[in-house]
């Protein structure tokens, strides 16, 4: 029954805040619109949440994302244009290092890929898979993917090399296509 109860309610309401923009986490702000339903700052902070939320990875987006290298490399491996046309944007802005690569580019390196003395190739995909979200425009986002695939190769010269690791660099679209991807053995 203060007089002062009005100016520590505001007071803690503003405190409050400052934390939750210093400790900037879907957490601290859902906390800060939960305990101050009538708070300065709800809608801001309601709105904080969502936005964080939305560019948590979820497990959804994982399998996505991992279906569609999954379908491209065996695509590489089966030297199946269309299921590997499937998976690219027209344009990448970088494949294997190359500019503006176009899928032309990608199936010429698939061609070459399947030298003469290959029988069977086959690629594994690790399950490291580190997957960032990047918000393009309101509601879509664009997915950075890092992640380990081994190829495995039967030849008929077996002096040759059967087996490769590599280092996967890429980005998909938000309507789930490839429009980057860069490779190094490891």
């Amino acid at each position: 029954q203060s007089t002062h109860n009005v100016e520590a309610a505001i007071k803690i309401d503003s405190l409050d805040w400052e934390a939750a923009v210093k400790e900037n986490t879907a957490e601290a702000f859902k906390r800060y619109f939960t305990e101050h339903e009538d708070g300065a700052h709800y809608d801001e902070a309601h709105a904080k949440y969502e936005q964080i939320e939305a560019q948590k990875v979820t497990a959804e987006d994982k399998i996505a994302v991992s279906q569609l290298f999954s379908t491209f490399f065996n695509a590489l491996a089966q030297r199946d244009e269309v299921a590997l046309s499937a998976t690219l944007a027209p344009a990448l802005s970088s494949f294997l290092h190359r500019q503006n690569a176009t899928k032309d580019d990608v199936k010429q390196y698939m061609d070459k890929l399947h030298e003469p003395d290959i029988t069977r190739m086959e690629f594994t995909l690790a399950d490291d898979w580190k997957i960032d979200k990047q918000e393009v425009s309101e509601g879509r986002y664009d997915y950075i993917v890092d992640f380990s695939v081994a190829q495995r190769l039967e030849r008929t010269n077996e002096e040759r090399e059967t087996s490769v690791h590599y280092k996967i660099t890429a980005k998909v679209s938000a309507d789930n296509h490839i429009t980057e991807l860069n490779m190094k053995t490891t």
